[in-house]
């Protein structure tokens, strides 16, 4: 895994919002990934263009109380929609994708997302113990071999600067393909986003 130091903040790209949902005795949580693309300073010169790579960073990790009411889920999203200013170059709003845990209770928190009206995609999820993603319906595994690809092969940046880097660290060490933990609420906060950023990730993945 890849723990090391992001850079400073490059480009955006595209923001990825995570949202795991907790329950009874498990905490809600919000990890925001940034996928962005960088220049290498190599130049192709079979193609004529100047040769790139694409990262994904861990820019903001949050737990929320326990028993968070969902109808303040919105606003609190909203709240780290507003910490995210655009670069000074950029003349638009970044955008942004909502990746919401459908599983259980998600159902009803993706409606309420979606009457909130966020400045945002919002791709629900439903969290499987199937072997192949079928849509939206995506395995445990395939959630979590996908990020430990991503943290394998540098692709994926987590800075110790990153908001409760401690807790994410020490869940995403402890993920297994079995049966969930009693936290990994930041863990699969940021397997969800990872999971939407990954299919948007251009052929080869590193460079």
């Amino acid at each position: 895994m890849n723990f090391g130091p992001a850079p400073l903040r490059p480009h955006t790209n595209h923001f990825y919002i995570g949202l795991d949902l907790g329950q009874r005795s498990d905490h809600s949580a919000l990890v925001i990934l940034e996928r962005a693309r960088h220049l290498t300073g190599r130049f192709d010169h079979v193609n004529y263009t100047h040769e790139s790579v694409t990262r994904l960073y861990v820019r903001h990790a949050e737990r929320f109380p326990l028993h968070f009411p969902y109808l303040k889920i919105p606003a609190a999203i909203q709240s780290t929609f507003d910490k995210l200013n655009p670069t000074a170059y950029e003349s638009s709003p970044t955008p942004k994708t909502i990746v919401v845990d459908a599983s259980g209770v998600g159902a009803p928190v993706v409606e309420i997302i979606h009457r909130a009206k966020l400045p945002a995609g919002v791709v629900p999820i439903t969290i499987t113990s199937g072997e192949k993603p079928n849509g939206n319906n995506i395995p445990r595994a395939a959630l979590l071999s996908n990020l430990r690809i991503l943290l394998e092969t540098g692709i994926l940046l987590i800075s110790p600067s990153v908001p409760h880097y401690k807790q994410l660290f020490k869940e995403l060490t402890g993920l297994s393909t079995l049966n969930r933990a009693r936290h990994d609420d930041l863990a699969f906060a940021l397997a969800l986003a990872a999971w939407s950023a990954r299919l948007t990730l251009p052929l080869p993945l590193s460079g």
